[in-house]
Order: structure tokens, then C-alpha cells, then sequence
């Protein structure tokens, strides 16, 4: 009984299956190589492109628009903002200080580092940048403290801070001032920092 291997596929599952079995140490070994040529052409040829920006279409005249935006600002783009945050604002300004001379040694990984606190132009012009009830509180503050800053003034001295401090304590026990109160807690509070 002659069997036509067109018309009964069944039969050429069981050569190939025979071939197989016969030839298993080829098999694998030509499985295993062609697994690796496999993953070698899929790592270096195969990418997958994340950027959201990609998937929209660069001639949509919003993405043209954003694209000559960070052409003419480039300083504008690629930027990380840091906030930090402390108890104490002058522990919020030593952790800031300490960041930026951090990243700034790192020029090549971390670009242009920018500390508007460290800046000598927002030193110099800080207080144009408060709010007015903000500087209008400032001010306030500093009148009610004017005696005693004009006298740590003339003498910059630790004795001096501490003759006006006890000098506040034995005015604050002469007279129920509230301000004097408040002037000494803050006086004391700063000190302890």
C-alpha cells in the first residue's frame, strides 16, 4: 500500500517527527543558535521609542510653536526644579547651599546649576521680589527692633546681644508690654537656634 505523503499530511508529521528524533543533538544545537542570533538582532535592531512628545505629529503648528520656543529659549527646557524645605529658614538655606555647591562640581552630568538664593543679584535686590504685605510685615518688624539692631550695630559683639536680652527680661518684668514679650521670645528663639 503505496501512501501519497500530499494527501495524507498526518504522514509527514511522523517523517519529520522521525527525522527529528533520529538528529535530536543537531536540532537543539541549531535551536539554540538560532535563539541567540534571535535576541542578538532583536537587542541591537528592535527599539521602543517612549517620548510622549513622539507621538503626536512635529507638524502640528502647537508642536511647531513649542519647538521654536526651545530653539529661542533653550535655558527653558530640560530643567529639574529642587525645593527645600526645613524646619528653620537658615537650615533651609545651609541644606540649599551644600545641594548646589553639590551639583555645581558635576557640570558635565548636571549642566548649569541655578540657586536664586546664592545669587548675588537676588541678595542685593531681594526684597523687591516680596509681596507688599509681606514687606510691609518685614518692615514692621524691623521698626519694633530698631533700638536694638542700632545697638548690635555699634557693637557687634556677643556680651552686647546678651546685655540687651537681659535688658528686655527686666523690661518685660517692670512693664506688662506685649511687644517686649514678643521681642524677647523671638530674641531667645533665634539665639537657641
Amino acid at each position: 500500500v503505496k501512501i501519497n505523503i500530499i494527501s495524507d499530511p498526518k504522514h509527514l508529521f511522523v517523517i519529520w517527527i522521525s527525522w527529528v528524533t533520529r538528529h535530536a543533538t543537531f536540532v537543539v544545537s541549531l535551536a539554540a543558535i538560532l535563539t541567540v542570533s534571535a535576541a542578538f538582532y532583536s537587542a541591537k535592531h528592535l527599539r521602543i521609542n517612549t517620548d510622549t512628545e513622539d507621538m503626536l505629529s512635529s507638524e502640528l503648528p502647537f508642536r511647531k510653536n513649542s519647538k521654536a520656543l526651545s530653539h529661542a529659549f533653550p535655558q527653558f527646557s530640560d530643567n529639574i526644579v529642587i525645593v527645600v524645605d526645613a524646619p528653620t529658614a537658615d537650615q533651609a538655606y545651609d541644606a540649599a547651599d551644600v545641594l548646589s555647591n553639590g551639583l555645581k562640581i558635576n557640570p558635565g552630568l548636571f549642566g548649569k546649576v541655578f540657586d536664586p538664593v546664592n545669587e548675588p543679584f537676588f541678595r542685593h535686590n531681594g526684597l523687591l521680589y516680596l509681596s507688599s504685605k509681606d514687606l510691609e510685615e518685614l518692615v514692621d518688624q524691623l521698626v519694633e527692633a530698631q533700638p536694638f539692631l542700632g545697638r548690635l550695630n555699634a557693637s557687634p559683639t556677643v556680651l552686647e546681644l546678651f546685655r540687651l536680652v537681659e535688658q528686655i527680661l527686666e523690661n518685660r518684668k517692670n512693664a506688662n508690654d506685649p511687644s517686649l514679650s514678643k521681642l524677647a521670645t523671638k530674641a531667645l528663639g533665634s539665639i537657641a537656634e
